[in-house]
């Protein structure tokens, strides 16, 4: 009788380390994947924020290219491009920018980044093949 009596305390006692054990790794994983969702959540911000302020850029070039700055709107659309890797617009500019500047290369690696960001866009392809047919 002592014998059970001791056997179902050691298996309580296990039992109960086993639990506050599982617990403490569920406690730990919940931590992890509340830090996952929050990097996240930060990262999506962030880009939310970079894209925001590409599209900012892209005006202020524009603005730039207009009033005949073409120097400076070279570099805001470049800048524009780094906040945002799928402005597309902004590497349209750029490509459109270096062709009047007789950089045919650099037109053609700009122009192919717009076209691979949105290959529907007419006005990209036909660029891109002007490029090429005037390169």
């Amino acid at each position: 009788m002592r014998y059970s009596v001791t056997l179902f305390k050691t298996i309580r006692l296990l039992l109960i380390l086993a639990a506050t054990m599982s617990s403490c790794s569920l406690v730990r994983s919940l931590s992890q994947r509340e830090q996952i969702e929050e990097r996240a959540r930060s990262e999506r911000a962030t880009s939310q924020r970079d894209a925001l302020i590409s599209s900012t850029l892209l005006i202020e070039a524009t603005r730039q290219k207009l009033t005949g700055n073409m120097d400076q709107a070279v570099v805001m659309f470049y800048e524009a491009t780094v906040r945002d890797p799928n402005n597309d617009a902004a590497f349209f500019e750029l490509a459109k920018l270096h062709a009047m500047q007789n950089q045919k290369e650099d037109a053609i690696v700009f122009a192919n980044r717009a076209v691979a960001i949105d290959p529907k866009n007419i006005y990209y392809q036909t660029l891109l093949a002007e490029l090429y047919l005037f390169s």
